[in-house]
């Protein structure tokens, strides 16, 4: 059981102190800034383990189940875990519901992974405060795949930005990106061919970032084209790095990221691969001080 935190210990951690245990509304409170976060009070589920024998037949998402349902009955406002971040876990926590708000700087001496934790809110008031914390999480995750998190591993990463399913509800708005109308041409003579990856990619970034920005219903990439993205993009990885860990060819790499920022375009701009060359090199003065493209 962690949690809460007393009032006058707050301030403190706030402010980089430390308090024994408590590692869940710790990290949050550091991290997250909100002070409910320190009123909280849940079970932080330390080691979960099936037979290998028995693997694979939902005993342990039962299991959790059942810990769940007690959690609730002893008034408790969140369940929760911190684990090394592999494939195989993360996919077991966002089964069972458990969303990812916090992820290490740098990787567990011993077991060599990136430490996530995950949480299950058990009540409204900590379903918002979850909400806010995921979103929070993943736009610090965008602005960092580039440097603190390069060598995430893309299985990892990929799962991450998608934990919003959990929390989105329904159909919802998708917005426009905003661009100034000479990045917003640069970026059309990209998906035309007129100019490189290489020499566009501050305005595709931008896009990339805007899609993954967007709620889960309004991207419908491929699995693909999403690692694609990630890894070539966010995390800037080399051609042909992307193309081994994808194991493919850089010239598919380089296609399809093309192919990608086209339908991006299409979709948050509203202009279709047939129209852009229409669109293209109308830039003067005059738009560009009234700010539209």
């Amino acid at each position: 059981e962690e949690g809460p935190i007393p009032e006058d210990s707050i301030d403190s951690l706030l402010r980089g102190g430390k308090i024994p245990g408590n590692i869940i509304p710790d990290r949050l409170l550091k991290h997250g800034r909100i002070r409910e976060i320190a009123r909280g009070r849940g079970w932080r589920i330390v080691r979960i383990a099936v037979h290998p024998d028995v693997q694979g037949r939902g005993i342990g998402s039962y299991l959790l189940s059942k810990l769940v349902e007690e959690a609730v009955a002893r008034g408790y406002d969140w369940i929760g875990s911190g684990f090394g971040a592999t494939e195989e876990l993360l996919r077991f926590w966002l089964k069972n519901g458990f969303i990812p708000i916090h992820i290490s700087p740098d990787r567990n001496p011993v077991s060599a992974e990136y430490t996530v934790l995950v949480l299950r809110p058990l009540n409204k008031m900590w379903e918002e405060i979850t909400g806010i914390l995921y979103r929070e999480f993943k736009q610090k995750l965008l602005d960092s795949l580039y440097d603190t998190y390069k060598d995430l591993e893309i299985e990892v990463a990929h799962l991450l930005l998608n934990a919003d399913q959990l929390l989105d509800k329904g159909e919802a708005v998708c917005s426009k990106p905003s661009f100034t109308p000479i990045q917003l041409d640069r970026l059309l003579s990209y998906v035309e061919g007129y100019m490189t990856y290489e020499s566009c990619n501050d305005v595709i970034l931008k896009m990339v970032q805007h899609y993954w920005s967007q709620p889960k219903s309004c991207r419908d990439l491929s699995e693909f084209e999403e690692r694609v993205l990630i890894l070539k993009v966010l995390q800037g990885c080399t051609w042909e790095l992307a193309a081994d860990i994808l194991h493919t060819n850089k010239n598919r790499v380089i296609e399809v990221t093309r192919d990608v920022v086209t339908k991006l375009v299409a979709k948050f701009l509203g202009i279709e691969k047939g129209s852009v060359d229409k669109v293209l090199g109308s830039v003067t003065l005059d738009n560009y001080r009234g700010g539209s493209p």
